[in-house]
């Protein structure tokens, strides 16, 4: 929503610890879930700023993983090395809260001044980036969303199937057991009659359909909070405010299922349970 009042632009910036020698979990996640909003065309408009280290002999940070995860490789001419003057001052300081020696004076300056030089060069670097609209990031957004809820179907009426045919097979074992003829018509139908989970209708909120807290994990088919009042979300770390995760004894766990506050995702449907009849 943010990027969106915006209208344009100019440039996506990624600022790292140039210190760090590998990408961690957090930060893959975190550049995962930027640049699947990012349009083929923000390419070019994308700037890498490793902090904490002044040139690039000096970065320790694998650029390799960066590209993985940007499917991208992204030029010399977009990165840049910055380290962060503040942290120098904060090491030079001593217990009395002044910098002292002239040598470490000097250091902070020409760190300062580095800084300076390059925070110039980094807003001419931005200022000469296309501008890019904000309406195709909006876009994205949705069309991820979407993309997210109907897998979540996907698996879930996948995991029904596998279910299903489990319970088939079964059968159909059972019936090439049966000796005779006459034990076949005896113990078995020519119908199986069983239940299943399915989505059905929105819950309603004053009448009007509202999107409901689910639970992904596997074999579960919990409503655990519907409707539920939380802004419809796809960030997973949201769904600690919902109410179904708030009121839980367990730390970070729903009340309602007893699974984790990662399994679960916003849906415009509810699951119920209906019979069904499989001729065999």
């Amino acid at each position: 929503d943010c990027v969106q009042e915006l209208g344009v632009v100019h440039a996506i910036v990624l600022v790292i610890n140039g210190r760090v020698t590998r990408m961690t979990a957090q930060l893959r996640y975190a550049l995962t879930r930027v640049c699947s909003l990012l349009p083929k065309t923000a390419d070019q408009n994308i700037l890498v700023v490793f902090t904490n280290c002044e040139s690039e002999i000096c970065c320790n940070f694998g650029k390799a993983h960066l590209n993985e995860v940007l499917f991208h490789d992204v030029g010399d001419e977009r990165k840049m090395y910055i380290d962060n003057p503040y942290s120098l001052w904060r090491n030079a300081r001593s217990d009395q809260e002044e910098v002292v020696g002239p040598h470490v004076q000097q250091e902070l300056v020409k760190g300062c001044r580095d800084a300076a030089a390059d925070m110039g060069r980094f807003f001419i670097q931005v200022s000469a980036m296309p501008p890019m609209g904000t309406t195709v990031f909006k876009e994205r957004y949705e069309l991820k969303k979407d993309i997210e809820r109907n897998t979540v179907e996907c698996l879930q009426e996948h995991r029904h199937m596998q279910l299903k045919r489990s319970q088939l097979d079964e059968i159909t074992v059972a019936i090439r057991e049966a000796s005779t003829e006459e034990a076949l018509h005896r113990e078995y139908t020519k119908d199986f009659h069983g239940m299943r989970w399915e989505f059905g209708d929105a819950a309603l909120k004053r009448g009007t359909p509202q999107h409901s807290t689910l639970c992904a994990s596997p074999g579960c088919h919990s409503n655990c909070h519907a409707p539920c009042y939380l802004k419809m979300t796809t960030d997973r770390e949201d769904f600690k405010n919902c109410v179904a995760i708030k009121r839980s004894r367990v730390k970070d766990e729903c009340s309602e299922c007893g699974h984790s506050y990662t399994f679960h995702y916003h849906q415009m449907k509810c699951w119920k349970e209906v019979a069904f009849t499989q001729p065999l």
